[in-house]
């Protein structure tokens, strides 16, 4: 469905934990994690574009703006808490 978003952020995540980073998922927090139909999953934002006549022009949907959005606050959130 996310066009391999998942497994691209599981990998990438390897690398971070060799380098001693912290991950920051999105979990199920925002209900349209569930309900999103081209982007946006417990691993964070993402955005799917399909291509031929059927893509949207529009770019990112409502969801995947929401997801990514929220995502932002919970990481701000944490670095904050972080900081100190």
């Amino acid at each position: 469905m996310h066009g391999g978003f998942e497994s691209t952020i599981l990998t990438m995540s390897t690398y971070a934990y060799h380098l001693g980073m912290l991950i920051v998922p999105m979990g199920y927090a925002h209900p349209a994690t569930m309900s999103t139909r081209s982007g946006g999953g417990p691993y964070g934002p993402s955005h799917w574009a399909p291509q031929g006549d059927d893509v949207d022009k529009d770019g990112l949907d409502d969801h995947e703006r929401q997801i990514a959005l929220d995502y932002g606050h919970r990481f701000a959130g944490i670095a904050e808490k972080l900081r100190g």
